[in-house]
């Protein structure tokens, strides 16, 4: 398989995790996934940036809140060290509010990378 068309299924599983998670699909799922994916998503990318902000999330939710603002500050770090400005603000307003960004805003993200290029 293809380097270029495995980081897209990456990213494509990455961003239904994150839609199963605002969907209120169980954490101990969506974990287990991540458990799965993470030897795949190591270094300072944003890949392993949005692992663990979904990571994370789910952590919270299943009433780890120590580990889970762990992953949202390493998120955040990887996020502030590659200059990316909107994941360093949705892990902010992760950490705030305890919840992710929405799917559509997700899209949105996306536009916003693809037209700096």
């Amino acid at each position: 398989m293809n380097t270029s068309v495995e980081q897209n299924a990456l990213e494509l599983t990455l961003d239904q995790a994150f839609s199963d998670l605002n969907s209120n699909v169980p954490a101990e799922e969506i974990i287990g996934r991540l458990r799965a994916l993470e030897a795949s998503c190591q270094g300072g990318t944003n890949t392993r940036a949005r692992l663990l902000h979904l990571r994370g999330l789910a952590m919270n939710r299943l009433g780890f809140p120590g580990e889970a603002l762990g992953d949202l500050h390493e998120a955040r770090q990887i996020y502030e060290t590659l200059d990316d400005r909107t994941g360093t603000a949705q892990v902010w307003r992760s950490i705030v509010t305890g919840t992710s960004v929405p799917p559509s805003q997700c899209a949105c993200r996306m536009i916003i990378i693809w037209s700096r290029r």
